[in-house]
């Protein structure tokens, strides 16, 4: 079987046992904002809302614009989850009228800190920000994206700025607007196909053992961009199995 079909069937099962650390396969990358460092594929995983992303992030500098992952085009249109230069969490979207939307919580993040972030657009006018598995911000002003054809993880949409720190498990639902319960149990370390596994329409767990990075839930590859090579890091409190 492959190692891919292994890795969801037994996500999917989640016996009831929780490992007592992940194993060393279940890591995070380490993001290199100065060697340019990001993943990307030249499609949309998703083309319209409602749709939900999820993604773990652990910034080791602050006081930058940082890209956590997004879909759109490349320089123009997207949604997006971000940090600002001010250190603020938002969910945000641009439309092809140039009209900027966010959910944006004004408390800052921390510096070398594990946290969860989820995005939810459940519709053109409703974008919803997560962080812990807390909603903490919601923005329902009209902005339309279409013609998206673009996916990033570790970079900004607009103008490609970098993550700087560790990412893992980046996910996204198609045609789905996960709910707070839903939302708070990838934040407490539920795995990502426990979560409407129909939905996903790509999952990548971001080993930092390969380059390009493999998408479980796609049979796809995500081209690294950047100097460097992989770099593995200790990941965060996710687990392949947990009793819920």
């Amino acid at each position: 079987m492959h190692r891919r079909d292994f890795l969801k069937t037994m996500l999917l099962a989640a016996p009831a046992v929780i490992l007592a650390g992940p194993p060393k396969s279940w890591a995070a990358r380490l993001f290199v904002r100065a060697s340019g460092q990001y993943l990307e594929i030249s499609s949309a995983v998703v083309t319209a809302t409602p749709f939900s992303m999820s993604i773990w992030g652990y910034p080791v500098s602050l006081g930058i614009a940082q890209g956590l992952m997004g879909v759109g085009q490349n320089g123009d249109a997207n949604h997006s989850l971000f940090v600002e230069n001010n250190n603020f969490l938002l969910a945000r979207t641009r439309s092809n009228t140039s009209v900027i939307s966010s959910a944006q919580q004004n408390v800052q993040v921390t510096i070398n800190t594990w946290m969860h972030v989820g995005g939810v657009w459940a519709s053109d006018s409703s974008r919803e920000l997560y962080k812990n598995g807390v909603s903490v911000a919601t923005n329902t002003t009209t902005a339309t994206v279409t013609g998206m054809n673009l996916s990033r993880i570790g970079a900004e949409m607009i103008s490609a700025v970098k993550w700087d720190g560790r990412l893992a498990h980046a996910a996204i639902w198609a045609n789905t607007a996960l709910n707070p319960g839903e939302m708070a149990a990838l934040a407490s370390g539920a795995p990502v196909f426990k979560i409407r596994p129909s939905a996903v329409v790509a999952y990548v767990p971001i080993w930092g053992q390969n380059a390009p990075e493999i998408d479980v839930a796609a049979a796809r590859a995500w081209p690294f961009i950047g100097t460097g090579t992989p770099a593995e890091a200790p990941g965060p409190p996710v687990g392949l199995w947990r009793t819920y």
